[in-house]
């Protein structure tokens, strides 16, 4: 794989998984809080293009908390996922947010956005996983690329890759409908019981999976050899 300079991936190289877990425990009502913060701006906006200059920025400031928020849990996967499975990061997410509050609502709700999130961080981590093993060179996108949709930079082209069918098919619905291309939102092809409860990808799942993601993959980059704007979703 090509050495690229990245500062979200060099941070990792400076940290242990004990401090990557202290920054996780210490940001979790930060990014209960902007996960909160953004679903109410999409519902009483919608697009971020329709909302008033200074509700643009929140949107975007709140955006910006749950990628950092997001960039420390693949550390905290990348460096303890012997020490935990799904269920126990989880749990044990939930428990450290549980000591900040007393609503039993605000608990449920909470774990019901970091099970997203667990989700789509470990298929991130899938799908390097998968990129080495059909020897693709990439780099994950910068802070400001994975805000407007560039999780990983293949072959010079944004990638947003997504964690399930439905959620690929509604990305690229939403892209469309802004006037953006849709061709780099893919499906992962991961399925949720791939992971066998586990945080990575089993090695003998990666070859029959990469197999099916390639010729989708081949066929984006085909279609978009020159570097293009990054699609805003």
């Amino acid at each position: 794989m090509k050495n690229i300079f990245n500062p979200r991936q060099y941070s990792s190289q400076i940290k242990t998984g004990r401090q990557y877990l202290g920054d996780m425990i210490a940001g979790l009502r930060n990014f209960y809080e902007s996960s909160r913060t953004l679903d109410y701006l999409r519902s009483r906006y919608g697009s971020p293009r329709s909302m008033p200059p200074a509700m643009r920025d929140r949107f975007y400031d709140n955006k910006d908390e749950i990628i950092e928020f997001n960039d420390i849990l693949v550390d905290v996967i990348k460096t303890d996922a012997s020490q935990f499975d799904f269920e126990q990061l989880l749990d044990f997410m939930t428990a450290k947010f549980s000591s900040t509050t007393h609503s039993r609502k605000h608990i449920a709700d909470f774990r019901a956005r970091a099970r997203e999130a667990i989700i789509g961080m470990r298929n991130e981590m899938a799908v390097e996983q998968l990129l080495t093993t059909g020897g693709i060179e990439f780099r994950r996108g910068t802070v400001l690329e994975d805000s407007k949709g560039g999780d990983y930079i293949i072959d010079g082209v944004p990638f947003d890759f997504k964690s399930d069918e439905y959620s690929a098919q509604r990305a690229r619905m939403r892209a469309e409908e802004g006037g953006y291309d849709s061709s780099t939102i893919l499906w992962s092809h991961v399925h949720f019981e791939d992971f066998e409860g586990k945080l990575v990808l089993p090695y003998d799942k990666c070859q029959a999976i990469i197999a099916e993601l390639k010729p989708e993959l081949d066929a984006a980059i085909a279609a978009n050899k020159q570097p293009q704007t990054i699609h805003t979703i």
